[in-house]
């Protein structure tokens, strides 16, 4: 919170590569990992959580970002492999790999060496790491920054039994065959927000189906603007033989 808020505000993006961001990155991942891991009573004790990397993000107004159009992150219609393919050498199959239950597994099967040392990214494919494991999931944990309460540009999040099939468009985003899902506003459906936004205030949400957007209220549009944390906490399952 002290780096977000401070005269010399951190930059948006990836917390890990800010200065002396790699303590704040390890301590959000394995926060995050944790909740999950204690408030899902439906994952299994063999479900491995991969966090990817916790992203800084400021909210100051329409126009400023994308934020302010509804939206859900990824396609809930995508098999697992869709899912990690196109992410693999982005991002993801770096922090899979990272994770030490998954290499104890791909060693024991012989995929990997039993040595410990994390494989190169660039031999291992994500077609190697596909015969082994599948991303059966995907949950965003998200959690504000601001010291003072901000009452404009809080998150909101749509109730998914009130979005049709028919309001929701895919589109791509950063290149080819990375999508996400464009929402189209109606009056049945419901948002929910809080009124107002202070730091450690947070929501988590199965990033595959949760449609959220930044909220404009226009009588606030002089409050502060909203700072948060998040990041995406992967769910890892070895596959049946």
């Amino acid at each position: 919170a002290a780096l977000a808020n401070g005269d010399g505000a951190a930059p948006i993006g990836d917390i890990g590569k800010m200065e002396g961001g790699e303590r704040f990155e390890t301590a959000f991942k394995d926060k995050a990992a944790g909740l999950i891991r204690k408030d899902d009573a439906t994952l299994g004790s063999d479900c491995i959580l991969v966090p990817t990397q916790p992203m800084f993000r400021k909210a100051s107004g329409v126009g400023s970002s994308g934020r302010y159009l509804p939206h859900a992150d990824f396609q809930d219609d995508l098999s697992p492999y869709e899912l990690v393919s196109p992410w693999w050498n982005k991002s993801w199959g770096k922090y899979i790999l990272q994770d030490e239950g998954v290499r104890a597994t791909l060693a024991a099967a012989g995929s990997i060496a039993d040595d410990g040392a994390e494989p190169d990214l660039s031999l291992f494919t994500v077609d190697l790491f596909s015969q082994h494991f599948e991303v059966t999931g995907i949950q965003t944990v998200w959690v504000a920054l601001n010291d003072t309460a901000t009452e404009n540009n809080q998150l909101a999040l749509c109730s998914r039994s009130t979005l049709s099939d028919n309001e929701r468009t895919m589109y791509q985003i950063f290149e080819p065959g990375i999508t996400a899902l464009g929402i189209h506003a109606s009056n049945k459906q419901e948002w929910f927000a809080p009124q107002s936004l202070k730091f450690g205030q947070g929501v988590r949400w199965d990033a595959t189906t949760g449609a959220h957007v930044a909220v404009d209220r226009e009588e606030f549009r002089d409050s502060a603007p909203r700072l948060s944390v998040e990041c995406r906490v992967l769910i890892v399952e070895e596959k049946t033989k």
